[in-house]
């Protein structure tokens, strides 16, 4: 094989990885591609948090989401008051870096991969709106001291680095790393501090029976499970 023909043929096989890593599982027959992210937000609330179901909490504040609850678009109201936000694990800001689209509004318009990757609902968890602005781009680790970012909630910050409670800690390494992993072709990494202790997170914070059904019910919608978390 001639050494220009060996070129071609590794571009190939890595044009066809990336976009396998994009397109759903064919085995869920009844899963639909989800294009962007406003389809993202109406399966989230319609079919991976059905409202009737109590026992589902927010990510950081573990606040429940259930009876009561209503939605409007990318948010939802409890009946105690509270009001509940969607949010990207995995930043937003980090993938349009990586892809080198431009603003989110703008890579919204002009690219694909980014409205496929930013409606991976493996990605996205429902927070309490209080504490949306605590994300920001910041990476995961653990702080000194007792910095709270509101009373009641397990969930600090400091110097640019957030630090979940226990009970986020496993779903939050897990998608971190499905996304890292899924999207490794586009450019999508994590720094090799942030890959340990989201292994470490990972391997201490085992899957809950709450995040094995979410992941089930993820992978009906979307075509494909994380595999991080399990069947």
């Amino acid at each position: 094989m001639r050494v220009s023909d060996f070129a071609t043929v590794l571009v190939v096989a890595a044009t066809a990885a990336a976009v396998a890593a994009v397109a759903p599982a064919a085995h869920a027959q009844d899963a639909e591609p989800l294009k962007n992210y406003r389809k993202a937000e109406e399966a989230l609330w319609r079919h991976i948090y059905p409202l009737q179901d109590w026992t589902y909490q927010t990510l950081y504040c573990a606040t429940p989401i259930g009876k009561g609850t209503s939605i409007t678009h990318s948010r939802a109201r409890t009946k105690h008051g509270y009001t509940i936000y969607i949010q990207h694990v995995f930043p937003m800001s980090w993938v349009t870096r990586a892809l080198g689209c431009g603003s989110r509004k703008r890579c919204r318009k002009e690219s694909q991969v980014f409205n496929q990757i930013e409606a991976d609902l493996h990605n996205i968890f429902p927070i309490l709106s209080v504490v949306s602005d605590a994300r920001n781009g910041r990476v995961y680790g653990e702080v000194a001291g007792e910095n709270h970012v509101m009373p009641g909630c397990d969930l600090e910050t400091a110097r640019g680095v957030l630090e979940p409670g226990p009970a986020a800690r496993g779903p939050i390494a897990r998608a971190m790393l499905y996304m890292a992993e899924r999207y490794k072709y586009y450019g999508l990494t994590l720094t090799p501090q942030q890959k340990k202790r989201m292994h470490e997170w990972n391997r201490i914070y085992r899957p809950s029976a709450k995040e094995l059904h979410r992941n089930r019910a993820i992978a009906r919608v979307q075509g494909n499970g994380n595999l991080f978390v399990g069947r």
